[in-house]
């Protein structure tokens, strides 16, 4: 879609951020490849004390990490950028960010593995879709905007969408997992303590050079 309603820029900018943020992507996305085996094992036993092991204390450590990663880039964005292509393109600092916060969103992946070791994959499916003709419909809208931002809010929209599924449907009511204990006490506290740290080195980078 940012080659049809983009630009050459436009094009050129998401390879630059994609590049940055895939580091976290894959980094993110180690965790389910390993889960996985052990997970299906669990669900195949019916073990549910393992399968509440990988909901809650998992998600507590992938959160953990994802921030680490995402709010530690997020600091240093801006020398980023400036080293990687230099200071002329230091405008898309700000989508950048942006986009590594929407890498949190990967918290669910330890979830995700429990769910993907089982059976009840059609709502999973049908959100998936729904989410992704919204996300491919504002792409197309904002694109024009935005450029490369356009993307972005995209796919923020995309994962914004999934989470909202899973916290307030899927996780209570089919899977029978406290949602507000897992997104107030396992991934909030590290989300929060990540994004005050990072604008703290910001703010201090920004006065002192």
């Amino acid at each position: 879609i940012l080659g049809i309603r983009g630009s050459v820029e436009s094009i050129s900018d998401y390879r630059v951020l994609f590049g940055i943020v895939n580091i976290v992507i894959m980094l993110g996305g180690a965790f389910l490849n390993v889960l996985l085996p052990s997970v299906s094992k669990a669900v195949a036993e019916g073990n549910v004390s393992a399968q509440n092991r990988v909901a809650y204390q998992g998600t507590k450590y992938l959160t953990m990490f994802l921030c680490f990663c995402s709010f530690g880039v997020m600091s240093v964005s801006n020398d980023l950028i400036t080293a990687y292509i230099g200071n002329q393109y230091l405008y898309l600092v700000f989508w950048l960010n942006l986009w590594l916060i929407s890498t949190l969103s990967s918290h669910i992946q330890c979830l995700s593995s429990i769910i993907l070791a089982g059976t009840r994959l059609k709502a999973i499916a049908a959100i998936t879709i729904i989410a992704s003709v919204v996300s491919i419909a504002l792409c197309w809208f904002l694109v024009p905007m935005f450029e490369v931002g356009g993307a972005i809010i995209s796919y923020m929209c995309f994962s914004l969408i999934l989470i909202v599924f899973y916290y307030f449907y899927y996780y209570p009511y089919v899977m029978q997992i406290n949602s507000f204990e897992i997104f107030f006490k396992k991934v909030m506290p590290f989300v929060a303590t990540g994004l005050v740290s990072s604008l703290i080195v910001m703010n201090i980078k920004m006065n002192f050079g």
